[in-house]
């Protein structure tokens, strides 16, 4: 069976990957209200489908910092 290879246009550029929901399936709300798969808020989950690609990516960063900062929310 031949191998698959991706080319660079088969890549979401940044601005596409960056909007994309950080959800892992591992969704399970912390004490502080976060969630411990993603790191989004639950306000931040519930509207995120509704949120523009430059809203999204807010959203996305956000979370990528609590996500460095998580360890005691459990």
């Amino acid at each position: 069976m031949p191998e698959s290879t991706s080319s660079p246009a088969d890549d979401p550029s940044p601005s596409e990957s960056e909007s994309e929901s950080p959800c892992i399936n591992v969704c399970a709300i912390g004490i502080s209200g976060v969630c411990l798969g993603c790191h989004r808020t639950l306000d931040e989950i519930a509207v995120y489908s509704q949120l523009t690609s430059d809203q999204r990516r807010a959203v996305n960063l956000r979370a990528i910092e609590r996500g460095k900062c998580d360890g005691s929310d459990t």
